[in-house]
């Protein structure tokens, strides 16, 4: 199956993700004597706030904010844009925008949250404390140590101004109502976008633990704020909670079963490892060789021809950037990279048998570049040597950008603005 194939079966799989395919039906009716505001936040924030302007019956005000790119036309809900997913300045003055305007509401309004992931990198805007570009380098370092999400958010979440349910109580007393759309393993609410309307199951020592695990360069005001204990976060008892609503619109668990189903349609025995794999990238790509060549040799019972599936978000351990600025590429393009030599080694021993297989990150940014992510397969090796390609050296550098490019296989799709994690597919013929 080539390229255009797979790529076709996983956008295909996207649909009941896309928020006109799952936000309708959640849209309230309006509160009888009160304002709605809306506060769209994330990849999917523009798209989720254009659907629901088409389908809101009610007077309404709103503004968000969305990834550079991601933007659509809106009539009234204004969307600011913002780095991701380093943030920058933008995402705090968007940041300061949607407290103003959840601070309007009163105990007769309601308050509608449109949540996507992206969200913690966008709405970054640290506590005045804290000076912004301390809390940028040390998100920037976060996400180049390898820390997983849920680390890597007990951080953001104490230095953040809105993130683990300071939004929530900054709409308080209105009603708050949140529609998600998923992208974490487990579609924890308190990981997604940083939880900013729940509460925080992480406290400050698990923030603090995290810098030190990684040995993190945290500044002197960094450190200071995460020792005074009032700046815990709001927890499960927090009044400010008594009047909000969480429900979950998407998830990467349908998206992965919707894949597997369409494979299925196509003549393909499914295997699902997981719709929430999370780890090392790179040892990931190991576990799928595995699997792969436990298959081939009749040691795993699965018949052919076959599909693997799995969802989540691994990490990359960043080893090949200079200065501040990271190489392009991202977790789905590594782990199209880090499976190449195994194939390799694969198609030596089992020449008959066709591979291929493809990891995107389903917003349509896979990392830092403008792709979704590649495609592989088990020529991939010898055209990367024919053009002079060293596939070792590439990988232990994070080139999976320009090693992809050289072969004409990145996946590009442009923002796809929604946001439901990572998928791989792996076909075996």
């Amino acid at each position: 199956m080539d390229k255009t194939a797979l790529l076709d079966i996983a956008l295909q799989s996207l649909n009941s993700s896309m928020p006109e395919g799952c936000l309708p039906d959640f849209i309230p009716p309006p509160p009888e004597n009160g304002m709605t505001y809306v506060l769209p936040i994330g990849k999917a924030a523009a798209k989720m706030a254009q659907v629901f302007e088409q389908h809101y019956r009610g007077t309404y005000d709103g503004v968000g904010v969305t990834r550079y790119g991601f933007d659509v036309p809106t009539d009234t809900i204004e969307i600011l844009q913002a780095a991701h997913p380093v943030p920058d300045e933008n995402g705090s003055l968007a940041a300061s925008r949607i407290r103003a305007l959840a601070e309007q509401a009163t105990e007769q309004d309601l308050v509608i949250v449109l949540l996507s992931g992206g969200g913690s990198a966008l709405l970054s805007d640290p506590h005045p404390d804290i000076p912004f570009a301390d809390y940028q380098n040390l998100v920037s370092q976060l996400l180049k140590c390898g820390a997983s999400i849920h680390e890597i958010n007990a951080v953001r979440k104490h230095l953040s101004s809105l993130f683990g349910g300071r939004l929530a109580k900054a709409a308080t007393p209105a009603r708050i109502l949140t529609l998600a759309i998923s992208d974490v393993a487990g579609d924890d609410p308190s990981v997604i976008a940083s939880g900013p309307t729940v509460p925080d199951t992480s406290t400050l020592a698990d923030a603090k633990a995290v810098i030190a695990k990684y040995q993190l360069d945290a500044s002197h005001a960094i450190r200071t704020f995460l020792d005074n204990p009032a700046n815990e976060t709001p927890k499960d008892n927090d009044p400010v909670f008594d009047n909000t609503t969480y429900t979950l619109i998407a998830a990467p668990s349908l998206l992965v079963k919707d894949a597997a189903a369409r494979l299925g349609d196509a003549g393909f025995h499914t295997h699902i490892v997981s719709d929430c794999l999370e780890g090392d990238t790179n040892e990931a790509a190991q576990m799928h060789a595995t699997l792969v060549r436990s298959i081939l040799d009749g040691s795993m019972k699965h018949p052919l021809p076959c599909a693997i599936v799995s969802g989540g978000e691994t990490t990359v351990m960043v080893k090949g950037d200079t200065g501040d600025t990271a190489p392009k590429g991202g977790p789905n393009a590594q782990f199209a990279m880090a499976l190449a030599p195994a194939l390799d080694d694969i198609a030596s021993a089992y020449p008959d048998r066709e591979i291929a297989a493809l990891a995107i990150d389903t917003d349509g940014i896979d990392g830092h570049g403008d792709h979704a992510g590649a495609y592989v397969d088990t020529t991939t090796v010898s055209r990367a040597t024919e053009r002079g390609l060293d596939v070792q050296s590439m990988l232990g550098n994070n080139m999976s950008y320009d090693f992809f490019a050289a072969l004409d296989d990145l996946v590009i799709t442009g923002p796809t603005y929604t946001n439901v994690n990572d998928l791989r597919i792996i076909v075996i013929k």
